[in-house]
């Protein structure tokens, strides 16, 4: 249960830095190519247009107007790249904090489910084992007592509210257990 925990805490809070490692390397390859830029519009109006000399002419649908576009671009200005990997660079170490710490919580909250878990475990295996027979012995010497006249109504009523607090206190420990229980697959889950 432990390796899986470990392995669902591993996939679920990955550090962004560590989702998204390409944005540092744009930036650096930025910094180091030069830029090529090829552009071609092929576009066609229709109706009446106005040329240079402002005259209308009447274009239809088969004039067909191409333009080529081509590009070089030289890394002249440098620092706003070099600080912007210098930012991403930040972000990564923020991010990795950030899932590092998120990471620690949900463990420690994993842990303490664990921990509350066994408690609520402990105590019903107790109830179990001896609290709820003694709320038996309890409740049937007091009946017997009662009905041979060893004692009142009110020792009567006192010896069953005690056996009958044991089995709520059982009870109480039964839904304590399940509620780790759920709470602890809800983390593991999550």
């Amino acid at each position: 249960m432990f390796d899986k925990r470990q392995r669902v805490l591993a996939d679920a809070v990955k550090p962004i830095g560590m989702r998204h490692p390409f944005y540092i390397q744009v930036f650096k390859e930025k910094l180091s190519f030069l830029l090529y830029n090829v552009g071609y519009i092929n576009q066609s109006f229709t109706g009446w247009q106005a040329d240079k000399s402002a005259n209308e002419k009447y274009y239809p649908a088969t004039a067909r107007f191409s333009a080529v576009q081509l590009g070089v671009g030289v890394p002249l200005f440098s620092r706003a790249a070099k600080a912007k990997i210098k930012a991403a660079q930040a972000n990564e170490a923020v991010a990795n904090a950030e899932a590092a710490a998120i990471r620690a919580g949900v463990e420690l909250q994993i842990e303490r489910a664990i921990q509350s878990q066994q408690k609520y475990l402990q105590s019903v295996r107790y109830y179990r084992s001896s609290a709820l027979q003694q709320a038996n012995v309890i409740m049937r010497n007091a009946t017997v007592n009662y009905r041979n006249g060893a004692i009142n109504y009110l020792e009567w009523g006192m010896l069953m509210s005690n056996a009958i607090n044991l089995q709520s206190q059982y009870l109480d420990a039964v839904r304590d257990l399940n509620n780790s229980v759920y709470e602890l697959q809800y983390l593991i889950t999550q």
